[in-house]
Formats: C-alpha cells, sequence, structure tokens
C-alpha cells in the first residue's frame, strides 16, 4: 500500500470482513445407474463388505453394469452396479429383505425355490462364493428376516413346516445354527409380521397384524424374550410402522397415528417435541449414538426432513426434496442413505446419500430481479461475471435489480445493485473483465454489439456481428477475444472467432461455417482452448481446438455432441461439458473419456450450460433446471439444487461462494428471481477503527490504541464474539452478543502496540444464529510506523 507522510498523527483503519461457514445437503443418486424394471422399487437396503469394503447392497429387479438382466440383488462397487451372486437363467427369485450375519456372509429371504440350480427354498445365504442353505429351507415363501449377534436367525412368512422335517413352524420360526424352531404356536392363518428387530439381549421386538401370536392374545406387536411371547404395552397394543433400538435399548417406533413414541420395558412416552413433518422412517446411528428421524411435510411438497433426537426434543439437521415410499438407512461410519421413490426424472426408485457439505443456505443476491422487458416472460440473466475488484457482474433480459431500475446489466458491491449510465438497450448475452477493462455483449439472434465501459459510459467497439455471441474472454495480453455464431464484424470476415487489440476487430482461426465457438479457455500458461460444434447433414458434432505456436488444432475424434463449457481439472487438463451421449468427457492426454456414469439422467436431456471447478477442485456444473456436483469417489453426478426453470450461467466468487443464474424463480423451498446464492446464510460486515493520537508520547516505547469494533448483519445472529490482536500478543475479546435488530452493535478494546515498527492487527469472528449454522471469519491488516502516519487508511472486502 501507498502511505504518505505528514505531521498530524491520526489513524482510522477500516476494514470489512464478511463470513459464513453452513451446512447442506448434497444428493448423490446412485440409482442413475440402474436399470430397473418399471413396476419395481427398492424394497431393502444394507451395508455388506464383500471382501473389498462396505457398500450398499439392495434388493429389487434391474440389469447391472455388466449386462445381465433381471438381477435380484445389486452391490454398489463405488462407480456402477453390479449383480451379487450367480443365478441361472430359469431362476425365478423374489427378495423381500437381505441381512448380513455375524460372519459377514449375506443372507437372502423371499419366494424362491432354487438359485443358480441349487434347492435352497426361500432363504439362503452367499459367502462370496457361492449359494448355502440354512437346513432345507421353507414350503412357501419368507417376507421377513432379522439376524441378531449370536447368528440367531428369525423369520417370518407364508411357510407353515421346515423341507424334511415334521415340526410345525406357522409362519414364526427361528435358527439356532443347527434347525428351524417354533417360536410358541406362531401366527394364525392370514396373519402377517412387517418387521423385526432385536432387543439387545437376544429376543426380538415384532410388528404385523395379527391379533394373536404364539398362542397368545397379543394384537399388532410383541416381544419375544426368548421363550414367549408378551405384549409391548398391554394398556395401548400399538400398531407400529417403523421400530429402532436406541442406545440404551428403549425401543422407538413409529405408530399409526403419526407419533413417534418410545417403550422402555414399562412405560411409554410420546417424543414429539420439536418435530417437523409427518414421521415416515427411523434410524439409528450408532456412530453419532442417537436416533435419527425422517419426516415428510404434510402437504404435496414431499419435502424431507432429517431430524435426531437430543433427548428433550427434536433437532433438524436439513431438509431435502425426496418423494414417496422413502426410507432411511445408516452406514456403518454414520453416513445416511435415502431409498424410495425419489423426487426426480420420471420418479425413478432410488438409492440417495446424504452427506453434509460447507455449503451455506440458499440466498436471493439482492432481492433478485423482476421485469416486463418482453411480453413473453418477466426476465431473465443470461450471464454472471465476478471482476477482479470484487463486484458481481449480471446481464440478461431485466428492468428492476432489487430495488434499483435498470436495463438490462448491473452489478452487486456486496450490498446493493447499481448500474453504469443507464444499462443497454438489449439484452446483454455475456459479461467478462481483465487487464482493469469491462466488456458486454448485447444484441438478439441476429444481431448483437459489443461494449466497453469507460468510467460510468458504454463505449460501442462492435456495432454489426451477424450472429450470437457465445463467450468472451480478456486473453494474457491484454486483448478482448470473442466467439460464437457469426461470420462477420463490423463488415470483416470473421469465423466464428474475433479479436480486439484495443483499435480494431481481426478474425482469429477458423473455424466450420456451419457451426458455432461456445466456449474459450486460456491457461495460466497461455495455452488457448476454443469448443462448440459444426454441424453436418443436421447433425451436431462436438469440436474441440487447442492453439499450438499460431496454429489451431483438434482434440481427438469428433463425435456427436456439442460442447458449451470448458475447464481444466486438477492435472490441468481440460474437461468439456454441452450436449451429447455423455454430456461430461474428461482428456486423458489422447483421447476424450466419458466423466461420470449415466449423467443423462442427473442432468437432463438437455445437457451442461456452464460448468467450473472451484477452488478445492469440486466440479459444478448447471443445465436444465439442476446444480449438478461431481463425486468423484462414486464417479456419479449429484443434483444439489433443483429450480423450476432454465439456469444459464454459473460462477464461484473469490470468496468460494457459488452463485448461478437463470430464468427460474424458485428453487427447492426457496423464492429466487433468477439469480440465487449457493454459499453463506449470513451477510456481516466487520468494520474496526483503530484510533490515537501520541503527539504528546511520540517517543514511548508503548501507546494505547483504542479499537471500535462495529458489527452489522443482514441477518441476525443469536451470539458472536469478534477477538482482536496484534503480534505482540495483546489482545482484547468482546463479550458474546445478541442483536436484537438488524443493524450495527459496537464494542471497544484497548491494544497496546510498540510505535517504532509495522504491526499487523488480526480480527476473528465467530457466531451462530442456530445450532446447524456457525460462521467463521478472520482477516489481518498490517499498521505502518506509527509515527510516519498521518492518513485514513481503508482497506476491506465484504461476501
Amino acid at each position: 500500500m501507498n502511505i504518505k507522510t505528514g505531521f498530524t498523527y491520526f489513524i482510522v483503519i477500516f476494514y470489512y470482513v464478511g463470513f459464513s461457514f453452513a451446512q447442506s445437503w448434497d444428493v448423490t443418486p446412485l440409482t442413475s445407474h440402474m436399470n430397473f424394471e418399471p413396476e419395481l422399487r427398492i424394497d431393502d437396503v444394507v451395508r455388506w463388505d464383500d471382501g473389498s469394503g462396505y457398500n450398499w447392497v439392495v434388493n429389487g429387479r434391474f440389469n447391472d453394469s455388466l449386462g445381465r438382466s433381471y438381477i435380484p440383488i445389486g452391490r454398489w462397487n463405488g462407480k456402477s452396479w453390479i449383480g451379487v451372486g450367480q443365478y441361472a437363467n430359469t431362476d425365478e427369485i423374489y427378495i423381500d429383505q437381505i441381512e448380513v450375519d455375524p460372519n459377514g456372509d449375506l443372507v437372502v429371504a423371499g419366494f424362491f425355490s432354487q438359485i443358480n440350480k441349487n434347492e435352497l427354498n426361500h432363504i439362503a445365504r452367499w459367502n462370496g462364493s457361492e449359494w448355502l442353505a440354512y437346513g432345507n429351507g421353507f414350503n412357501d415363501s419368507v417376507s421377513t428376516l432379522f439376524i441378531n449377534k449370536q447368528g440367531e436367525v428369525f423369520v417370518a412368512g407364508e411357510f407353515t413346516q421346515a423341507i424334511n422335517s415334521s415340526t410345525t413352524l406357522n409362519h414364526l420360526a427361528y435358527w439356532d445354527g443347527k434347525k428351524w424352531n417354533p417360536m410358541g404356536s406362531g401366527l394364525q392363518q392370514g396373519d402377517e409380521i412387517y418387521a423385526m428387530i432385536g432387543d439387545g439381549n437376544g429376543g426380538i421386538y415384532v410388528t404385523g397384524n395379527f391379533k394373536e401370536i404364539g398362542g397368545t392374545p397379543i394384537e399388532r406387536s410383541a416381544h419375544w424374550d426368548g421363550n414367549s411371547w408378551k405384549s409391548i404395552d398391554p394398556t395401548d397394543n400399538p400398531r407400529i410402522y417403523e421400530m429402532v433400538l436406541d442406545q440404551n435399548k428403549n425401543l422407538v417406533f413409529i405408530e399409526a397415528d403419526g407419533l413417534v413414541k418410545m417403550w422402555n420395558g414399562t412405560t411409554q412416552a410420546t417424543l414429539s417435541n420439536g418435530m417437523i413433518g409427518e414421521p415416515y422412517s427411523l434410524a439409528f446411528n450408532e456412530t453419532e449414538q442417537r436416533i435419527v428421524l425422517l419426516a415428510l411435510s404434510d402437504d404435496a411438497t414431499f419435502n424431507c426432513h432429517i431430524q435426531y433426537w437430543d433427548n428433550i426434543q427434536w433437532q433438524t439437521t436439513n431438509n431435502f426434496n425426496c418423494g414417496q415410499e422413502t426410507s432411511l438407512h445408516i452406514a456403518e461410519n454414520g453416513k445416511q442413505a435415502i431409498s424410495g421413490h425419489m423426487i426426480g426424472k420420471n420418479e425413478l426408485p432410488g438409492l440417495h446419500f446424504k452427506t453434509q457439505n460447507n455449503f451455506g443456505q440458499f440466498k436471493s443476491l439482492g432481492n433478485g430481479l423482476s421485469g416486463a422487458y418482453a411480453s413473453s416472460h418477466l426476465g431473465k440473466i443470461n450471464t454472471i461475471h465476478q471482476m477482479e475488484s470484487g463486484e458481481i457482474w449480471v446481464g440478461g433480459e431485466f428492468d428492476l435489480l432489487g430495488d434499483t431500475v435498470m436495463n438490462n446489466i448491473g452489478y452487486w458491491d456486496g450490498r446493493q445493485w447499481h448500474t453504469p449510465d443507464t444499462g443497454l438497450t438489449d439484452q446483454v448475452q455475456k459479461v467478462t473483465s481483465g487487464s482493469g477493462q469491462l466488456f458486454a455483449a448485447a444484441g438478439l439472434y441476429t444481431h448483437t454489439q459489443i461494449y466497453q465501459l469507460n468510467g460510468n459510459e458504454w463505449l460501442q467497439i462492435a456495432d454489426d456481428i451477424n450472429g450470437v455471441v457465445k463467450d468472451m474472454i480478456v486473453l494474457s495480453s491484454g486483448e478482448l477475444l470473442v466467439a460464437g455464431n457469426f461470420d462477420q464484424i463490423n463488415g470483416e470476415s470473421a469465423n466464428r472467432m474475433a479479436i480486439w487489440d484495443g483499435t480494431q476487430w481481426q478474425s482469429f482461426g477458423t473455424w466450420p461455417n456451419s457451426g458455432s465457438v461456445n466456449a474459450l479457455l486460456e491457461t495460466e500458461q497461455g495455452i488457448l482452448y476454443a469448443a462448440g460444434y459444426e454441424k453436418l447433414n443436421d447433425l451436431s458434432l462436438r469440436r474441440v481446438m487447442k492453439l499450438q505456436q499460431s496454429s489451431w488444432n483438434l482434440m481427438g475424434e469428433i463425435q456427436p455432441g456439442e460442447v458449451n463449457a470448458i475447464a481444466l481439472d486438477e492435472n490441468n487438463l481440460p474437461i468439456i461439458a454441452g450436449k451429447s451421449n455423455a454430456h461430461v468427457m474428461y482428456w486423458n492426454n489422447y483421447d476424450w473419456q466419458p466423466m461420470g456414469t449415466n449423467p443423462q439422467a442427473t442432468i437432463g436431456y438437455r445437457g451442461v450450460n456452464d460448468m467450473i471447478v472451484t477452488q478445492t477442485g469440486e466440479i459444478f456444473l448447471v443445465g436444465d433446471q439442476y446444480l449438478v456436483n461431481y463425486n468423484q469417489s462414486l464417479d456419479s453426478w449429484e443434483r444439489v439444487v433443483t429450480t423450476n426453470d432454465y439456469i444459464y450461467d454459473l460462477i464461484e466468487t473469490f470468496d468460494g461462494q457459488l452463485i448461478f443464474t437463470g430464468e427460474f424463480t424458485k428453487t427447492n423451498n426457496w423464492n429466487a428471481r433468477y439469480l440465487l446464492n449457493y454459499g453463506p446464510g449470513i451477510t456481516t460486515t466487520l468494520e474496526i477503527e483503530t484510533i490515537e493520537n501520541i503527539s504528546n508520547s511520540i517517543n514511548l516505547a508503548h501507546e494505547p490504541f483504542e479499537v471500535t469494533i462495529i458489527l452489522s448483519a443482514t441477518q441476525l445472529p443469536e451470539n458472536g464474539v469478534i477477538t482482536v490482536s496484534s503480534e505482540a500478543g495483546s489482545s482484547c475479546s468482546t463479550s458474546r452478543w445478541n442483536l436484537n435488530q438488524v443493524g450495527q452493535t459496537i464494542a471497544r478494546c484497548t491494544l497496546m502496540l510498540n510505535t517504532d515498527h509495522s504491526h499487523q492487527i488480526t480480527a476473528v469472528f465467530s457466531g451462530s444464529r442456530n445450532l446447524n449454522h456457525v460462521w467463521f471469519k478472520t482477516h489481518s491488516t498490517t499498521v505502518s510506523m506509527v509515527s510516519d502516519l498521518d492518513l485514513i487508511y481503508r482497506d476491506g472486502f465484504e461476501s
């Protein structure tokens, strides 16, 4: 920084800190890699280690990744679904439930007589290499299965006897390691058991449709203690839909009346305090030692709420769109999965992971936009760009951003919207900047102009482009490169690309006349890429070019499709995205390879509009109505956000937020007009003012600085604390604050600083609005020698 010297010893230092750290949920729809029979769904989900590590196993009916058809059991290997076990073509197998026994074998129950020509009769186990029987099986189907830690297997179903046994079982039995044994007199004909779980002491709880069990008059739910059946609660006889055991071996269950209740063996209690939605599924998270509840909104939105019981009330961890017939599963590492019919394309059956990340809440920047530029719709934002100075620029078709009247272009300074001059008459297609210059392309589909911002005035530098500008970048040389589907600019021939050197336009490279350049990229090493498509007999062919030694060279084979975006991965190799059978592809130094299994089901058939690789190496893209993230470990694409209309453009801001734009007015459960910030859950300004007058004590070794701290927020944190310190070790900390209104809160403290050398002052804010949202930010600035200062200095930023 530049410092003036003088004789008035007075300092004022301002800097602004925006901060956030919040949690939301990523969605991994693994069943986009499954070919389901339309009438079937996932019925059961377990975690199983086949020797290569734990992963999800499901039962249903689908074609696996090896091309085998009608596989009843599938295992996720991290990239695709592979059938579990060996099956003969003649096998007719319907699996109702799967479990894992203490030996690590996968146990299945259902309706089947043979598996791979082995007589197994409705229950079998797969040890990783062959199917094995439990005794001789049963004379009819098994619908319910539970295995305790001692290896005892409990079953219920249509059966009445074990094969080659004269013992009557009547629909209930347990395996003691040698033979099938009755559980009292079993069930009456036509009665059913829906679910079983262990009681932690060798017995089980069951729930179903019965009025008598084991010869004892008990309705709907019962407890087997190893010798006899007893009622769970004789005063209630609850009709139970889902049940789990908590860390204290209490039975927690969802009753038919929509309440969650707990039975401790003696009394029953209702757990309703703080609950959101209608209870739908329960699970116990052994890693976190707590009950987790999945509840659905009691309306038509199918909004799911994940909640946990803290022994006093339900605490909501997150919300997301799910669907009907949804259930919750917990892995041994504490991660959660959701199975059932999930909201999405065709509402296919699904197995979806829910994992926390560090992104924050959804938030509409500056109240979004509105307008009536075109009679057919209210407006849209085509492009978004952040300048080196931090301002976020947007362009599109609108006449109002927030409360600011403007025409089609404006910028957000962190607090409010502005527009230079009176805006631009035509809708803005693209905005870019570099070397301190800002450029905008505006116009219709057959005629585009390019403008350069000079102070507060737009200067037209191209007024005759016979097409659409799809992309433009400022090169490291300071020249502006534009690309699109045009072949003329200012009356000069320009085959899809042209360059502006500040004085004149020149054609830049060659491209098929029937195509378009949709995306440009210059690397830090000065390598230039251009990507788009060419047309041949009404067929779009994907084309990517690389500029080497002033010559454009084709990268890889030309294949069907279009490229709309290009980015660099962590190895500085290009990734392309657009519309094709494989929407996203990566370059392996030789050719293009598909990235992510079956992306069309997740991204949408219209393809990708824009893509970024974040500062942390994550890949995000927007296409159709979705913001999508790449899960590298699973090689899959995950929908993060679903909107009600198209998304066009996406950026990552300097402080790690994602902002995307389009024609949408709503996303998930948030109203957001065409512009959405996926990042901070709070906008806060931290202002630190240090003031000292040392005119009478210039030679003292230490001099006290009075530090004034001003916190202002557009949303209210419940509490917060700021600590200010210098490298000398002096520090001061404010008390925790409860802001009672949006605005400023002021605190003061004192630092002792040596006056004969420079100092670094650091401010740290931490605070929260509730248990689920925590914000943390730190920022430092250097104060030069106090005896040399006479200025007012401002240095800051804001998220």
